[in-house]
């Protein structure tokens, strides 16, 4: 028995054949047998092989009848290896000198059943010496010695960081071992990752491991055959991928059949890093035209999720290369462009969590280096332009992406949060902690002292010029009224660079217009009346910095009583200046303020008194105008009218509270039904589970800031797994007319925008407000919905309308909602949403437009008709609709099945929808009221809930009823005191006082 067995699969080399024989019989250490395996070859190959067969008793050709692919002969040669250790040699690559006498030394020394040795890459072709350099690095490496499951792991495990390669070549392995493993793989054709397969199973079986990679005895020939980076056509590529997703598919058989964490690890291991390197010749191997062919066909063959997350690990890679450079303009990359929109033209699924949880990393990263990259850009500009105008402003909001605005954050000193892409007013010299009484004159002062520019421009946060040539509509006082801060509004209102410095041009001043105060409503005509009308303001504090002008400036006295005495004034300290003027009107604005603080009495002013020095700043820039008028400065001025922006809050998506891997819910309400949907909340943390992470948002227009802060204290109090926010939609739903009625709000077609508000999440859950969990919704979240657009629940209702013998409902399904089979008809309080396939399927200004016309049960008859056949059927548990009389006057009527399923969900439910006019607050004797009132009595807004119950003449009419029929009192005792009102309790007793006086 020789030593070693050397196994050479050959087809078509014959130009390396010979280079490649001759390298093992030049070896001094000559017990050794050659395998070599024609896998039949039409060029000379054979031939070759042959003569040294016949002329070295140590060499045997074994031929195969047709082509069967590296893999086949591979095991052909394992079948004819006699040899104690086999090693695989490419034909078209070299054995170095010495090497079988090194590696003979080695495992004499120290047997294992793999021991992988040292390789020299020869570049071939136009594969760059780089490339060379850095291959063989990776190929060269000492790991040590593995024992049992950590050969395995150092391959295949991403935890241990592919330590090591997964390549056949390059490794001595003991023959019992190898032909075990060959004997349990495949006989099938396996091409292209035959190597990762074949390692993958010999590793999972082998006992043993160590590294020789200080032996450098295999010579790889990078550039030959098909490797290295020749480009190839969409045609080749789609082969591939059918090639990586045999050997993918054989590796996950293996470990099926030999289930244990570690081998089921390693194969999951194995295929993502197979997706990575057959991505990568996507960019590398195929010209650019044929990208988006290769993303349909590794698409195909691996999943919409794993495609777009491999585009985004290149987009990811290019922009974090792009950030590198101090000049780089995003702008210009068309390359990352092209990855982004690759990546965006996959629609992911929740198929394979494996998939999911990476596509989310490297779309978060890939977004932060993008945002990075136009902040970068956007700062640079900013820092170079000429005209700045500085947005004064104490909250996160919404700036015109424009170099020309620079948003400021004022009393930055001492708040608690620094606002990113802002600058700070308490960088440099500046008064920031002086914002409280100075309001945006801190900003003033920090870019008068700060910042270089030749003209100086001021806004506020909610206030802007409008640069525009048309005149807009104002509102009484003198302001164009708009809403949000958003592509529309710079259109409308020309706050684009181009428009800003084509309107300063040629100006010295610009200012708001100058308004006549008696057109303003209000009993005043004067400046000095204006301001003495002014409810918390002092008059005192207007006369005595007049004053101090007048006596510092004896030249402005008479401008001082122009202004009191005229009827008009510009308002919010909004001006753009040139330099010097700038300059000049601070040193003469904070002079005077300066010397009036010194002199003012302010101890017992209230908050907004306090703010004196910004609304006096307002009055002397007046002045300081009319003086430079009447002096005839030379200034060239214009006035500009104001824009009063009512929403200027961040508006954009949502990012995930957690990692990504929470249960994202969605609940919409408005501000009078926070008691229910408090209670609705609550319900579902009380039944979490503390090894998931959910994160709730409410979507509302109106919900105010104590009722959001009651709620989000009472629902995350001691739940670090829980998140609870609040999202503003008006933005979103304005100028779109969404029908309601007596029992639907608008709120309901809010679950429209999640698509748009949540794009980070795969899946979204949904889910009414008038409802109570009563089970742990990530199990409802875990339902896979595969290209499906949602999951919901029969509507067991609807379907028993469809029975009535009028045929109205079935005609009404058919003919104005269009539904082939309206006994698919789903109730839409509980829904789980697809968000990426909703997002491809329609907008959300589609949806949203479709809302808008009239129907019977309006967003779910919307859903219904739009959604039909794309619908995964939830058991009838998560949305069971309370008995409200419907169960015998109509969903007895519907299908037996429905009527059985929806009968049996009554018995467990898992979330109970008061669906319909009757509900536990305004009934507490309705159908499942307890279920309700068990979790309402434990919210912050139970009393409210308690006062909202007996409101109202007729309820007390009813609650009289009950007291004075002993009969009616035991029942309303029972149906109602103890639900609502615990024995024992004050509230009891309150009551209890209440019926006796009545």
């Amino acid at each position: 028995m020789p030593f070693f067995s050397i196994v050479i699969p050959a087809y078509n080399v014959e130009r390396y054949l010979r280079s490649c024989l001759q390298s093992v019989e030049n070896q001094e250490f000559g017990d050794y047998q050659v395998v070599i395996v024609d896998d039949a070859s039409t060029d000379g190959s054979l031939v070759i092989a042959e003569e040294y067969a016949s002329k070295d008793d140590r060499f045997s050709v074994v031929s195969h009848g047709e082509n069967r692919g590296l893999h086949l002969a591979r095991k052909t040669g394992v079948e004819n290896a006699n040899g104690e250790y086999v090693l695989f040699l490419d034909s078209d690559d070299e054995l170095a000198s010495g090497v079988l006498d090194a590696l003979h030394a080695r495992i004499s020394a120290d047997p294992v059943d793999i021991l992988h040795f040292g390789a020299k890459v020869v570049p071939h072709g136009a594969v760059l010496e780089c490339e060379c350099n850095a291959l063989e690095k990776s190929l060269n490496g000492e790991v040590g010695k593995r024992i049992g499951n950590e050969i395995l792991q150092t391959i295949f495990d991403e935890d241990f960081g592919y330590v090591q390669d997964w390549r056949m070549i390059q490794r001595v392995f003991h023959a019992p071992l190898l032909r075990r493993a060959f004997s349990e793989m495949e006989d099938a054709r396996l091409e292209r990752a035959e190597d990762s397969y074949e390692c993958f199973v010999a590793c999972a079986l082998a006992e043993s491991a160590d590294t020789y990679d200080a032996c450098i005895g295999y010579v790889y020939h990078y550039g030959r055959g098909i490797t290295g980076t020749s480009k190839i056509d969409a045609d080749r590529y789609d082969f591939f991928c059918s090639s990586f997703s045999a050997c993918i598919k054989a590796a996950e058989r293996f470990a099926a059949e030999h289930p244990s964490d570690v081998i089921c690890k390693g194969a999951d291991g194995l295929r993502l890093k197979c997706l990575e390197l057959l991505a990568n010749d996507i960019p590398v191997r195929l010209d650019r035209a044929d990208w988006a062919s290769g993303l349909a066909s590794f698409a195909k063959r691996f999943g919409e999720t794993s495609a777009a997350r491999e585009f985004y690990r290149f987009a990811r890679d290019r922009s974090y290369e792009l950030l590198q450079g101090e000049d780089a303009n995003l702008l210009d990359d068309d390359v990352l462009f092209d990855y982004l929109a690759l990546a965006e033209s996959a629609v992911p699924t929740d198929d394979d969590a494996r998939d999911l949880g990476r596509y989310r990393i490297e779309k978060n990263v890939v977004e932060n280096h993008v945002a990075a990259l136009f902040a970068r850009r956007l700062s640079k500009r900013r820092e170079d332009s000429r005209v700045k105008i500085f947005v004064s402003a104490h909250k996160d909001v919404d700036v015109p992406q424009s170099p020309v605005f620079l948003p400021v954050q004022v009393g930055a000193a001492s708040a608690g949060k620094r606002f990113d892409g802002y600058y700070q007013d308490d960088e440099g010299e500046n008064i920031s902690d002086k914002n409280p009484f100075y309001c945006e004159l801190t900003t003033q002062y920090w870019a008068w002292k700060n910042m270089d520019a030749d003209y100086y421009g001021f806004c506020h946060y909610r206030r802007y010029f409008d640069f525009s040539s048309v005149r807009h509509e104002e509102n009484p006082y003198g302001e164009i009224i708009a809403q949000d801060i958003d592509a529309d509004a710079v259109k409308k209102y020309c706050l684009d660079e181009e428009s800003v410095l084509a309107a300063v041009q040629g100006y010295d001043v610009i200012t708001t217009e100058f308004k006549d105060l008696r057109d303003f409503p209000g009993d005043f005509s004067t400046p000095l009346e204006h301001y003495d009308n002014a409810p918390k303001l002092h008059i005192e504090d207007l006369e005595l910095v007049c004053s101090l002008v007048k006596r510092r400036y004896p030249d402005y006295a008479e401008d001082v009583d122009t202004f009191l005495r005229g009827h008009t004034s510009c308002f919010c300290n909004m001006f753009i200046m040139k330099r010097e003027l700038f300059f000049a009107y601070c040193e003469w604005l904070f002079s005077i303020l300066e010397e009036c603080d010194g002199e003012a009495d302010v101890e017992s002013y209230s908050k907004e008194a306090l703010r004196t020095p910004g609304h006096l700043a307002e009055r002397l820039f007046n002045i300081y105008y009319i003086h430079h008028m009447r002096v005839g400065s030379g200034w060239r001025t214009k006035t500009l009218q104001c824009v009063h922006f009512e929403h200027p809050e961040k508006k954009g998506f949502l990012k995930p509270a957690f990692d990504g891997s929470a249960v994202p819910v969605v609940f919409a309400a408005d501000n009078n039904y926070v008691p229910q949907l408090c209670t609705a909340v609550y319900s579902l943390v009380a039944n979490t589970s503390p090894a998931r992470k959910y994160d709730i948002v409410v979507f509302s227009k109106d919900i105010t800031a104590r009722n959001a802060s009651r709620m989000f204290r009472f629902i995350t109090d001691g739940r670090p797994n829980v998140s609870l926010r609040f999202y503003d939609v008006s933005h979103l739903v304005r100028g779109y007319k969404l029908e309601a009625n007596a029992h639907i709000s608008t709120e309901t077609y809010y679950r429209f925008l999640i698509q748009s508000v949540f794009p980070d999440y795969q899946k979204v859950l949904y889910l009414d407000s008038d409802l109570v969990v009563d089970a742990d919704v990530a199990e409802l979240y875990d339902t896979k919905l595969g290209d499906n657009l949602l999951a919901a629940v029969l509507d067991a209702d609807y379907l028993g309308n469809l029975n009535m013998k009028d045929g109205q409902r079935v005609r009404y399904s058919k003919e104005k909602l269009g539904m082939k089979d309206p006994y698919s008809y789903f109730q839409a309080g509980v829904l789980l949403f697809n968000v990426a396939a909703m997002k491809h399927f329609h907008s959300q200004e589609e949806w949203l437009s479709l809302a808008s016309v009239p129907y019977l049960y309006n967003d779910q008859d919307i859903l219904n008709s739009h959604c039909e056949g794309r619908v995964k059927y939830v058991d009838f548990a998560w949305n069971m609709m309370i008995d409200s009389g419907r169960l015998d006057a109509v969903i007895s009527f519907s299908p037996a099945w429905v009527h059985q399923a929806y009968l049996d969900s009554r018995e467990n439910p898992k979330i109970v929808h008061y669906a319909g006019a009757v509900k536990p607050w305004s009934d507490p004797t309705c159908d499942f009221a307890d279920v309700f009132w068990r979790y309402a009595r434990r919210t912050p807004f139970y009393e409210e809930l308690i006062a909202r119950l007996f409101d109202g003449e007729a309820l007390m009419d009813r609650a009289y009823q009950y007291v004075v029929n002993r009969h009616a009192a035991r029942s309303f005792k029972r149906k109602i005191g103890d639900i609502v009102l615990p024995y024992g309790s004050k509230r009891r007793e309150a009551v209890k006082r209440f019926f006796r006086r009545a």
